[in-house]
């Protein structure tokens, strides 16, 4: 059975965590952030996997500065406010990437009330894209409000004795994505039999990208050429083969630095390269930073998706 705890942060900077299920607060509360916090587990290789799902009231002009561990998608459902300096209002969602510097700002006269989930796992970033979120194409529009308002309020309000809590929330997850309206691709629109071209090279990418990836064998791979792979490739993902493939080693490396004792050789050579310069040259130039300024920057932030095991329960009601 998975564990999980409900969590409530209040104005004071306060978190309260408890066993059962909060009483429901009035969203005309100045601040509060309520959610439920699962457990994170320590198998590398499942598919999908929760680590937290709520509901926050922010208080105006409430900025945070962030590394992530893990996706974060967000929908606007009252309010505005900025994600690295674009202004995101009511109506209107963003997905933040791991390891990926991010700021988001409540603003300063109406300030957001926003529902969050975070998540991680092999098809996360795959399940992202069949919506047509990548880090080219990270905000979008939706118009489901009430039914979020309903599903979210169900899991974080309501006790589940007795329940698989990822299994549950799995649910909820895929009920809320069948609403999406799935974004048009950055550059227009392609045809199924070239979207498919596309696809299939990304989840190459994905399952080898610790490996010596040519893109022709992909393109041969699929009977057609290495241009016309590329080509759609651009079309359907904002970027190219080779940009998605370092977005991918850089994603695996910067997880790494935060959640393991590696040297800086040693995930070079996990996530493709056998070279350790070549790595922080290409993480400089992504994340701003070498990969060892990352690691003390961001360490900080890891134990918030691992809480569950760093602190004994308390219960304040």
């Amino acid at each position: 059975m998975t564990e999980y705890e409900y969590v409530r942060d209040l104005p004071d900077g306060s978190r309260s965590r408890s066993k059962s299920a909060w009483t429901k607060l009035s969203d005309n509360e100045i601040y509060f952030d309520d959610f439920i916090a699962v457990e994170k587990s320590d198998n590398e290789k499942k598919a999908l996997e929760f680590y937290f799902f709520g509901k926050e009231q922010s208080y105006p002009e409430r900025s945070l500065d962030r590394i992530l561990n893990e996706y974060t998608i967000h929908y606007v459902t009252d309010g505005c406010g900025t994600v690295n300096g674009r202004r995101v209002v009511k109506g209107q969602g963003f997905l933040l990437f791991p390891g990926q510097f991010h700021n988001i700002t409540s603003d300063k006269t109406d300030p957001w009330h926003f529902k969050w989930i975070a998540f991680g796992g092999r098809d996360a970033g795959p399940i992202m894209r069949s919506i047509g979120l990548n880090e080219q194409n990270c905000f979008f529009d939706f118009d489901f409000t009430s039914d979020m308002e309903r599903l979210v309020d169900d899991l974080i309000y309501k006790d589940h004795d007795g329940c698989d809590i990822n299994t549950y929330i799995h649910g909820i997850f895929f009920i809320i994505l069948s609403h999406h309206k799935k974004q048009g691709a950055p550059n227009g629109t392609l045809s199924d039999g070239s979207v498919k071209y596309a696809d299939a090279a990304m989840r190459y990418i994905d399952e080898h990208y610790r490996e010596d990836i040519k893109i022709d064998n992909i393109a041969k791979a699929q009977h057609i050429s290495r241009k016309y792979l590329c080509a759609v490739f651009y079309k359907h993902m904002g970027m190219s083969t080779k940009e998605y493939l370092l977005s991918r080693r850089v994603e695996a490396a910067s997880s790494m630095l935060l959640n393991t004792d590696m040297t800086v050789s040693e995930i070079s050579a996990k996530v493709g390269y056998g070279d350790y310069t070549q790595l922080s040259r290409l993480f400089k130039k992504k994340m701003g930073m070498s990969p060892k300024q990352y690691r003390k920057i961001g360490v900080r932030n890891v134990d918030e998706v691992n809480f569950l095991r760093s602190k004994p329960l308390e219960n304040k009601r």
